[in-house]
């Protein structure tokens, strides 16, 4: 078990969700800048995979809120 956003999860789980936003966070920018802001992504799993998406979304959603405070911040 680990800390993660002021609770615990499964390490496994929450390493696999950081590996796939690491490798696919490009992707995903790309497609949701391409199809405008109103573009809305939903990321689903079964049995272990759906534990594994409900982080990538958390996981996802923490990053979205860092850069989006050091942007307000004036940083990149």
């Amino acid at each position: 078990m680990q800390m993660f956003d002021d609770r615990y999860v499964h390490h496994g789980l929450l390493k696999s969700a950081i590996w796939l936003l690491n490798q696919k966070s490009d992707t995903l920018k790309r497609l949701w800048v391409e199809n405008g802001s109103d573009y809305k992504m939903v990321f689903a799993g079964h049995s272990l995979g759906s534990g594994v998406a409900a982080l990538l979304t958390d996981a996802g959603l923490e990053r979205n809120r860092v850069y989006l405070s050091r942007k307000t911040q004036g940083m990149r």
